[in-house]
């Protein structure tokens, strides 16, 4: 069989949300660098496993180029006409968001529509960050689909109201469930025993919820924060690349949490192309 004939490949994990630009403005300066939930968690899982496919939208003033490096299947991109996402955050001193403006563009075309067919079969479905509404729409479509796989998700506070109800909803369906502290703290919910949560720390690492357990993974000792722009999202990213992978769930966080806290040392996170750190699986 040639090359030409191969079936498409199915990826361990597939990553589904917005990928665009991110604005930084801290310090009395203003970084712009490639962003979005989808990216972010798709560099850190590029990292960990070889086998990511990611599903977005993008505009042409996206560096193609830049996510094609990462070595993931593309087949889910759509690329359109006009502008790319971007993400305007703005920090105070100890790097707490003040402001997030969002422009999704091209992204509010993301659409379940978008996903390949061969995606049915990855072990593991990342529905990033997103307005409720669209994170609604695609896991409607991976139940009416029967995927099979392990269904995880994320979250912003912005969002947190409409979330719990989404979780209300999809709980029977939803495996594992990312927040951060500020986030839990307003969700006020736990999962059934057979399902798992994460709440991520920052600088005190994660918590993981797992068969009515908790587990407290604590993270590197680093000297200076720089931006935290994408580090939740990184977190999430390398941790189900890793469980993707066959990896114990404890394992597969701890390397999250890991390349969360060094992704947070420079002003943008490209610096991580550099900590390929393999798992067995991957």
């Amino acid at each position: 069989m040639s090359c030409q004939e191969r079936p498409p490949a199915v990826p361990h994990l597939v990553i589904y949300g917005h990928a665009g630009f991110d604005i930084s403005s801290m310090s009395g300066k203003s970084i712009r660098a490639l962003g979005g939930a989808a990216y972010y968690a798709s560099l850190a899982a590029s990292l960990v496993n070889r086998s990511i496919g990611i599903v977005t939208v993008l505009g042409e003033d996206f560096p193609i180029s830049d996510l094609l490096s990462l070595n993931i299947d593309t087949s889910g991109i759509l690329l359109k006409v006009g502008s790319s996402a971007v993400f305007c955050q703005q920090y105070d001193s100890e790097n707490e968001v003040l402001d997030l403006s969002v422009h999704l563009n091209a992204c509010e075309e993301l659409s379940p529509t978008l996903i390949p067919a061969q995606y049915l079969g990855a072990r593991f479905f990342f529905v990033t960050t997103a307005p409720p509404l669209q994170q609604s729409h695609v896991l409607e479509w991976l139940i009416e689909r029967q995927f099979a796989g392990t269904i995880a998700i994320d979250t912003t506070i912005s969002y947190i109201d409409d979330f719990r109800q989404l979780l209300i909803e999809y709980e029977d369906h939803i495996g594992v469930v990312f927040v951060n502290e500020e986030e839990f703290r307003k969700l006020n919910w736990l999962p059934m025993s057979s399902k798992s949560l994460v709440v991520k720390r920052g600088s005190r690492g994660a918590s993981l919820y797992e068969s009515g357990t908790w587990t407290d993974l604590a993270a590197p000792i680093i000297d200076e924060v720089c931006n935290t722009t994408g580090a939740g999202d990184i977190l999430a990213g390398a941790c189900l690349a890793g469980l993707a992978a066959g990896e114990e769930f404890k394992i597969a966080l701890s390397r999250g949490v890991e390349l969360a806290t060094k992704s947070v040392v420079k002003y943008d996170v490209e610096h991580l192309r550099e900590h390929i750190v393999r798992s067995n699986g991957g």
